[in-house]
């Protein structure tokens, strides 16, 4: 039993040892993998030196080409034959020199007349701006005063017709009545006054015009017959006495008698009668001027003072009743205008459209005659006050639109007048005199000589070796300082232009390539320039990896400055042996890398 105890106990020593030494060798053979595993990621790196990145240098050498820094290539702005050449390669112009011409044909006499135009134009504008003379303003004063007065007349009519129109029918019906009773008695008067013209005819016919033969006595007697026979319907009443006159009663005496005593008027026979009087009376006048001229005369057997006077008596008599009835016959005609139709009352509803037509004109001539002063007025105010700038505005257009005409002109002539656009010398030209060039074709260049500058390019390396105005030596000789420096680099040759001035031009020409040595303006030399790729933004910041002398990497915090291109500037943190992954996006702290 002791034994078997012993043995056990063996067998479970043993069985635990195993145990351990298993643990052991499982753990040492995972060891390795872990390595194997960091070694393979980090296998097939590109690693870079940090001293092939430092940003000074001593030197840094390349070479450039001389150029003009006033230099320019004029190329044609109009597709025309040229008409001339006017300088040769190697003349030296001065700004504004013509260097050729185009064919332009009338663009002179267009560039003559838009001138003229814009003469015109500020010739216009000023005169405006001037304002009016003083008599102008008296002439303007004077519209005011008459479009016053037409205001003045138009209103009084517009009253007077309103006032008339006021009148009712009954109104207007009496006053035709009225007029229709006065015109029978004057009537009635007129005859009167005829007949008794036609007796003192005849009775001055007996005593002083007895006579047949006479060419007086024919006149006396056929005036005096036509009058009884346009009033009396009597023939041959030439030589009647004055009883038989006075007994007349036929024709117009008859209706006019008949008239006065009918129940109804009758307006178209009284007018009728009224123009016949008229006439009749016209004839009785030329006879009693007959015999008037017939008392100069040995016919009228030496006639009495009393009966001429009593013949200039008649006559003014007869002149007096003509100018009446005639007077009558307008006041007549002037009521049948408003109140009558054929000789009939009107109604008072054709009254009132009349009425109100001769309103509606006569508001009319109101309205215009206020606008007419209205216009007078703000004419005189403009005159008086000067003009507005609403009045002057389209003068200005004028004149701006006739200088736009002008400066289009000049364009184009422009175009066709090449010019030169500062002092240097011809070096190249194109063309020929007659040749049709095409717009945008060289013509012509022109360099300054005697202002030049070096045009070369250095490695992206080299910045923050140098900067602006730092020194250069040009082929070993020549002094010169850096003007420019290019804000991007070339993607395809990693250069970057820069630009020297030259101090000592006497042995350089345009177009030379010459060798440069830009000196290192860096003493510090402690900036690195690195592709941006190596650099990486993590919790710490900019961080690069570095590769330790285990080959493991290491996460190291930089600081960065400026990006160039595709290289950014660390400014801090780095060693000129640190050795750095280019990748730094696929890198990661701890790693093993292969060597």
């Amino acid at each position: 039993m002791k034994n078997f105890l012993n043995l056990h106990s063996k067998i479970i020593i043993a069985t635990g040892a195993l145990a351990v030494l298993a643990v052991i060798i499982f753990s040492f053979l995972n060891s390795d993998k872990s390595v194997d595993a960091e070694t393979d990621a980090s296998n097939n790196l590109t690693t870079l030196k940090v001293a092939d990145y430092q940003s000074a240098v001593d030197t840094v050498y390349s070479s450039g080409e001389v150029i003009s820094e006033n230099q320019a290539t004029i190329r044609s702005e109009a597709s025309s034959p040229i008409e001339d050449f006017y300088i040769e390669i190697g003349d030296r112009v001065q700004t504004g020199d013509l260097l050729v011409a185009f064919r332009h044909d009338d663009l002179n006499a267009q560039l003559t007349q838009a001138n003229a135009a814009v003469t015109r134009a500020k010739t216009a504008l000023e005169a405006q701006q001037m304002g009016a003379k003083e008599e102008d303003k008296e002439k303007a004063r004077l519209a005011v005063e008459q479009a016053k007065l037409g205001l003045t007349q138009a209103t009084l009519n517009l009253n007077q017709i309103k006032l008339a129109q006021t009148s009712s029918e009954n109104a207007v019906n009496e006053g035709i009545q009225q007029l229709y009773k006065t015109s029978l008695s004057t009537l009635d008067a007129s005859e009167q006054t005829l007949v008794d013209s036609l007796a003192t005819i005849s009775d001055l016919q007996v005593d002083y015009f007895n006579c047949s033969s006479d060419q007086i006595c024919y006149v006396i007697g056929k005036e005096k017959g036509t009058a009884i026979k346009t009033y009396f319907a009597k023939e041959g009443a030439d030589k009647w006495n004055a009883t038989s006159v006075r007994g007349i009663n036929s024709g117009y005496a008859e209706k006019l008698a008949n008239l006065k005593i009918a129940e109804a008027p009758d307006w178209i026979l009284r007018s009728e009668i009224l123009a016949a009087q008229i006439v009749t009376l016209k004839h009785i006048q030329a006879s009693l001027t007959a015999i008037q001229e017939g008392f100069t005369q040995p016919v009228a057997n030496q006639a009495s003072a009393s009966a001429q006077a009593n013949t200039a008596t008649t006559l003014a008599t007869v002149n007096a009743k003509i100018s009446v009835l005639e007077s009558l016959q307008t006041s007549i005609n002037e009521a049948e205008g408003f109140g009558l139709v054929g000789g009939e009352p009107k109604s008072i509803d054709d009254a009132k459209r009349q009425a109100y037509l001769a309103i509606t004109t006569a508001e009319t001539a109101v309205t215009n005659a206020t606008v007419a002063v209205q216009m007078s007025e703000q004419t005189l105010a403009q005159i008086e006050n000067g003009p507005r700038a609403i009045d002057l505005r389209p003068f200005e257009i004028g004149v701006i639109e006739a200088e736009a005409n002008y400066a289009n002109v000049t364009s184009q002539l422009r175009r066709v007048m090449v010019r030169a656009p500062f002092d240097g010398i011809i070096s190249s030209l194109s063309g020929n005199v007659g040749e049709l060039v095409p717009a945008g074709q060289p013509l012509v260049t022109i360099v300054e000589p005697n202002l030049i500058e070096i045009k070369a390019y250095v490695s992206d390396k080299d910045l923050g070796s140098f900067d602006l105005h730092s020194s250069v030596k040009i082929n070993g000789k020549n002094d010169g300082v850096l003007t420019f420096i290019s804000p991007s680099i070339d993607p395809q040759t990693r250069k970057v232009e820069v630009h020297i001035a030259v101090l000592d031009e006497a042995s350089l020409l345009i177009g030379q390539y010459v060798d440069i040595e830009i000196g290192s303006t860096n003493k510090e030399k402690s900036k690195y320039y690195l592709p941006l790729e190596s650099v990486k933004q993590s919790q710490l910041g900019s961080v690069v990896y570095r590769i330790n002398s285990d080959n493991l990497m290491e996460e190291i915090p930089v600081v960065t400055g400026d990006v160039i291109g595709e290289t950014i500037e660390i400014t801090s943190g780095l060693n000129i042996g640190d050795e750095l992954v280019v990748n730094a996006r696929t890198a990661k702290a701890g790693n093993r890398v292969s060597k």
